[in-house]
Order: structure tokens, then sequence, then C-alpha cells
């Protein structure tokens, strides 16, 4: 069995000529060429059409998310903006006013802004993913 080389093995397996004395490199032949003639189990997963749609939704809502955070920057961009144009137009000294109490209060005004934008990310990450 020794003189023997794995082409001329293989051979005989598949021909079903089997040696009249038994070895463990035939028998794991054998076993080789039994799980080779077995047909992969390749395939999709039961639950692969929804883990698909589950990441297009999450695309989508990502997409959302941004749009909805691009408003509202822009609204309070529009709002602040707003509301220094009509200190200006009623009462210049008012004006001045606003524009020193936010230079004085600027790390707390935007540390407010990014408490309330981060709130909003923690609540559509974590607890919205819960529910």
């Amino acid at each position: 069995m020794n003189d023997w080389n794995d082409e001329e093995l293989q051979r005989m397996l598949e021909q079903n000529k089997l040696p009249l004395e038994k070895g463990e490199d035939l028998e794991a032949y054998q076993l080789l060429f039994k799980e080779l003639r077995k047909a992969p189990e390749v395939g999709l997963s039961r639950n692969f059409a929804a883990n698909v749609v589950a990441r297009i939704q999450g695309k989508a809502s990502r997409r959302d998310v941004v749009k909805f955070y691009l408003l509202a920057l822009g609204i309070i961009a529009v709002a602040i903006i707003g509301v220094y144009a009509i200190f200006m137009r009623i009462n210049q000294h008012a004006s001045s006013w606003l524009t020193n109490s936010i230079a004085s209060y600027k790390w707390a005004l935007a540390f407010l802004l990014i408490s309330v934008f981060l709130i909003q990310y923690v609540d559509r990450k974590v607890v919205k993913r819960v529910i």
C-alpha cells in the first residue's frame, strides 16, 4: 500500500477496486471521497430577505436622520438671525446687548445646543431601537 501514490488510490476508489488489505490511509481516502461526493450545503440563510430589507431601511433611515438634523440646524440658525434682526429694527441698544450676552455665554449656549442634539441622537439610536 505504501507503493501507491495519491493518484492511484484515488483512481481505485473511484472505480471501487479496493485492494484486499485495508489500512488507515485507505479508510481515510474512502471517508474523504464519500464527503466530497456530497453536494455542499450552500444556500441563503432563512432570514436573508429580512436582513436585506432591514439594511435598506437602515440606510433610508440614516438619510432621514441626517435630513432631520440639517433641517433642525437650519431652523435654529434662521430663528437666531430672525431674533437678532428684530432686535436691530426695534432698538440698536437691545441688539448690542443680545450680541454681548451671546458672547459672554457662548460656551453655555454651545453646551446646550450640543446636549439637545446628543439627546436626540441617543434617543434615535438606543431608545427607538429597543421599541
